[in-house]
């Protein structure tokens, strides 16, 4: 129902799952979603009054190459529940302008692993992603982890990343101060650029030539 307030989903344990064009809605709940199982994953998109996403036990969004969690332009979002997730093959949360927090406090990584883009979310000024470690996926391309113009971003939290073969890019967020990434021996390359509060970067563990 595109004219829908909430959208409940008690009974919904597994599947794909895609919210989008819902104009009134403000609220989505799936209490008991664990995982996808399934190519085609999560996608919460163009949803102007939404408030609220609770996907607060979802664990797994990794069943194959494409599977991952599509976030955007839902303007009007502030609370997104992922605090089950272990593991994901993407991550794509853009345009969200009132979402302040966004965490993932359990995920880790995914064999089939290729992007984590968090960008352009105007009012965004917490990224937690404490236990993502190692980002090499199984078939050696190289991930992507993009973290770039969220204007209010003050703290990112990658304080587990170790290795990561791919593009490491945190451009454009004008608040950011510190950046920690103090476990990261491997990068295949780093782009830290236009951040111009930014006066620390811990990257101490790199040896030379890493």
């Amino acid at each position: 129902d595109l004219w829908a307030s909430t959208i409940d989903l008690p009974m919904f344990e597994s599947g794909s799952l895609t919210v989008s064009e819902c104009h009134n809605l403000t609220s989505l709940s799936a209490p008991v979603f664990e995982d996808t199982k399934d190519i085609y994953g999560i996608r919460i998109s163009d949803n102007p009054s939404i408030i609220s996403v609770d996907l607060s036990q979802l664990k797994t969004v990794a069943a194959s190459i494409g599977a991952d969690i599509e976030v955007y332009n839902n303007p009007s979002l502030v609370d997104l529940d992922l605090a089950s997730l272990e593991m994901t093959d993407g991550l794509f949360v853009y345009e969200n302008d009132s979402l302040v927090t966004f965490a993932a406090p359990l995920l880790e990584n995914s064999d089939w692993l290729t992007e984590f883009e968090i960008h352009n979310n105007h009012s965004l000024t917490t990224i937690e992603l404490p236990m993502v470690d190692d980002t090499t996926n199984s078939w050696g391309d190289n991930a992507i982890i993009n973290i770039s113009f969220n204007d209010a971003l003050t703290s990112i939290d990658l304080s587990s990343l170790s290795t990561h073969s791919g593009d490491l890019i945190i451009e454009g967020n004008d608040m950011l101060v510190n950046l920690n990434l103090p476990q990261v021996d491997y990068v295949g390359r780093a782009e830290i650029i236009g951040n111009p509060s930014l006066t620390a970067v811990d990257l101490s563990g790199l040896s030379d030539g890493n």
